[in-house]
Parts: C-alpha cells; structure tokens; sequence
C-alpha cells in the first residue's frame, strides 16, 4: 500500500479543522513536540523519525503504526496501540497508562520511567528495552518477550506476566500481587 506524504503544517491544519482521520499517511515533519493530536485515527501510518517529545496521542487510535525518533514524555494513554512499531525508540516518561499495546513491537525501546499503569502489552516484543524506574502496576504481559530487557526498581505491583518469555527484572522492583511467567505469585 502506497502511503500519502503529509506534512507537520498540513496535519496540524487539518487536525485544528476537526479532522481526526489520517490513516495510510507517511508524516514528513521536524519536529512536532508538545503538539496535542489526542483522539487521532492513524492506522498503517508511518509517523516519522522527527521529534514528538510531549506529544499528546492519547485516546487515539493507532493501530499498525511505524514510530521512530525521540517521544519522551509522549501521552499514549487510553490510545490502541495494537500491533504498533516503536523499535529502537527514545520513550522515556511517556504515557502508555490504560493503552492497549497487544502485540506492539518495542524491541530495544528506551522507556525508562515510563507509565503502563492498566496497559495490556499481551504478545508484544519488549526484547532489549530498558523499563528502570517504570510503573507498569495492573499491566498484562501475558506472552510478551522481554529477552535481555532491564527492569530495575519498577513497580510490578499487580502485573501479569503469565507465559512472558525472559522476564528477569533486576534489582529492587516492587512486587505485589505479581503474577510470574509460571502464574504463581510475588511479593516482595
């Protein structure tokens, strides 16, 4: 599928008209940090490799997206982030809490004290990323690879991480409720 090129003017134009539907688009921008495209419908889209450093995505729709680049501090919250590509992304404190990221791929991610509070990650390749100082209480990983990641001093509280391939968090994570790849359970 060929995609349509846009623009950082054109897309914040037409977003500032109402249009929320930007779907099958290859963005072509600089930077669009701090811009607010909350509740947005990009579906296939590529988004780039400029900087969306405290963009707001939340409530959107972004199912199969490419993302590349720096989004630290990103909102992705409450946004459908299935099957999306952030591979070797810089997301560091961004939002993802109540997300649903079932088999998003995040392979060698930079998602250091970052939010996952409520998000469901089933199926999603997390391998090599960095999760340090994270929040991912109430977060499902069931079946997710977290091969060669580093979670140091995240909060596990309530995590499910049944059937999660090479989830070996390092040292002084907070484990409550946490359900382990072999379903028993954490406390610290």
């Amino acid at each position: 599928m060929k995609l349509r090129e846009i623009d950082d003017e054109e897309l914040l134009r037409l977003y500032a008209a109402g249009d929320r539907e930007f779907s099958a688009i290859k963005l072509i921008y600089d930077d669009l940090s701090g811009a607010n495209l909350s509740g947005i419908k990009s579906c296939g889209s590529d988004l780039g490799y400029g900087l969306l450093n405290n963009t707001d995505f939340s409530s959107s729709f972004l199912r199969g997206a490419y993302f590349h680049g720096e989004m630290d501090g990103a909102d992705f919250s409450h946004a459908s982030l299935e099957g999306a590509f952030f591979e070797s992304a810089f997301l560091i404190g961004a939002n993802f809490s109540n997300g649903n990221l079932r088999g998003a791929y995040l392979p060698e991610a930079s998602l250091d004290n970052s939010l996952f509070i409520g998000a469901d990650l089933s199926g999603a390749c997390l391998s090599q990323v960095t999760l340090n100082d994270a929040d991912l209480s109430n977060a499902k990983f069931c079946g997710a690879l977290l091969s060669e990641s580093g979670i140091a001093r995240a909060n596990l509280s309530n995590a499910d991480f049944r059937g999660a391939q090479g989830f070996f968090p390092k040292t002084n994570c907070i484990f409550s409720n946490t359900i382990m790849p072999d379903g028993s359970i954490r406390n610290s």
